[in-house]
């Protein structure tokens, strides 16, 4: 992977599909990269020679238009990712969707990749199928998990605006390396889309501290011991913030769960991204306790571009 590659968008040609090829197009102008847009429509041409019956020749028939019908569809794609200011390229490609884009990203050395909405939901609301997801993992989770980039996935919803700049970008920050290369990605990207960068850390909840003050003390009370951790927080996210990017930027710390926090103050500052590490993890810790990433990625209702190291 290199900082000055190709983004590669995938699109199963669906309005979420779209939508990503929306995005993925204004970040390609946005930060001067070609895009590669590929579409894995499980659809092969039909096998050369001659049919051996007419039963043959209609299925090839069949094959052949539903290849030609995506052919078009991507190709129109094409032409309109590249109406909104990169130089664009497609492929239409079969196999397991998240194989394809890891291969074209790893082939390409992409800068990003681009994937359509992780989800409808969470587990508290999910359908059947929504579960499956949840437990097993959608294109997304797999492209998050082995993509050799960052990855940005779109919204659950189709109501929040297309352009990526000229708004503001929140970078949540946890103090791990992940997030510290997420701040810097964001430093670096939020600059050439003319969007103000506001970093963000989640604190716990200070009621589940269980340390007294003292063997013979009682607890502080939670206002002093909310400011007091928030203060100290506050500190050290603008010493971090000054070190890795080089300048001061807004900040904001919060308390509580750090997804519902994130999500809730990109509403609040109508935020166009979130910005956020991931370790990429896999394994059963992935699947069923998740992580803030994937937390977030449900929650947010505007695109989500997930660093790793």
């Amino acid at each position: 992977m290199t900082d000055k590659g190709p983004i590669v968008c995938a699109t199963d040609l669906s309005p979420s599909g779209a939508e990503a090829v929306e995005i993925a197009g204004r970040m390609a102008a946005a930060i001067d990269r070609p895009l590669h847009i590929v579409h894995v429509g499980g659809v092969e041409p039909p096998a050369e020679g001659e049919p051996s019956s007419e039963a043959e020749r209609v299925y090839r028939e069949r094959l052949q238009a539903r290849h030609d019908a995506a052919q078009a569809a991507l190709d129109q794609e094409r032409a309109r990712a590249e109406g909104l200011g990169p130089h664009a390229t497609a492929t239409l490609a079969s196999g397991r969707p998240w194989e394809v884009l890891v291969k074209e990203a790893e082939a390409r050395e992409a800068s990003l990749v681009v994937v359509g909405p992780h989800g409808h939901g969470g587990p508290a609301t999910s359908t059947r199928r929504d579960l499956t997801e949840w437990i097993l993992g959608s294109t997304a989770d797999r492209v998050l998990r082995h993509a050799p980039c960052p990855v940005l996935v779109g919204p659950r919803g189709e109501d929040h605006p297309h352009p990526v700049g000229g708004g503001t970008w929140l970078v949540a920050v946890d103090f791990s390396e992940p997030a510290r290369e997420a701040l810097r990605l964001a430093h670096r990207w939020a600059r050439a889309c003319d969007a103000t960068l506001v970093a963000l850390h989640v604190t716990h909840d200070p009621v589940m501290r269980l340390d007294p003050a003292g063997d013979d003390e009682p607890f502080p009370p939670l206002d002093s011991v909310a400011e007091e951790e928030a203060e100290h927080k506050r500190a050290e996210l603008a010493g971090l913030v000054k070190g890795e990017v080089g300048e001061e930027i807004d900040i904001r710390v919060v308390i509580g769960e750090p997804s519902e926090q994130i999500a809730a103050t990109a509403k609040a500052l109508d935020a166009r991204l979130i910005v956020m590490g991931t370790h990429g993890r896999t394994g059963l810790a992935h699947f069923f306790l998740g992580s803030t990433a994937e937390r977030t990625l449900r929650r947010s209702p505007v695109p989500v571009l997930c660093a790793r190291v």
